[in-house]
């Protein structure tokens, strides 16, 4: 009796991750060492310095073909640093423009 309703198999160098009913639900591209999840949210946590944000951080790069969703930011202040900003902003690119996605007041970290 299986103890997991995921199977997995490599085909053609990447290694796909199958549902119970066979349906490929993720995808590692062994090519290009990308993950795609065909449904469901993935989360990352990046925690930088306060040189990295002032100089732009990347917290997503570009991926041709790929699209990213924003569905939630948390900002956490980590020592004293954040004293010298008025806010951190979060910013991303629609179609060569950039966008404000988030604006958070430093007075309001936690």
């Amino acid at each position: 009796m299986p103890h997991t309703n995921v199977k997995s198999e490599w085909v053609n160098g990447d290694l796909l991750f199958k549902d119970k009913s066979g349906n490929t639900i993720a995808k590692l591209d062994g090519t290009n060492t990308l993950l795609n999840v065909t449904a469901g949210v993935l989360n990352k946590r990046v925690r930088t310095t306060t040189a990295n944000v002032n100089a732009g951080a990347t917290l997503l790069p570009a991926v041709a073909g790929y699209a990213y969703r924003l569905i939630d930011v948390v900002l956490i202040a980590v020592g004293g640093a954040a004293a010298t900003a008025t806010s951190v902003r979060v910013a991303g690119t629609q179609a060569t423009s950039v966008v404000q996605l988030v604006t958070m007041a430093i007075a309001s970290l936690g």
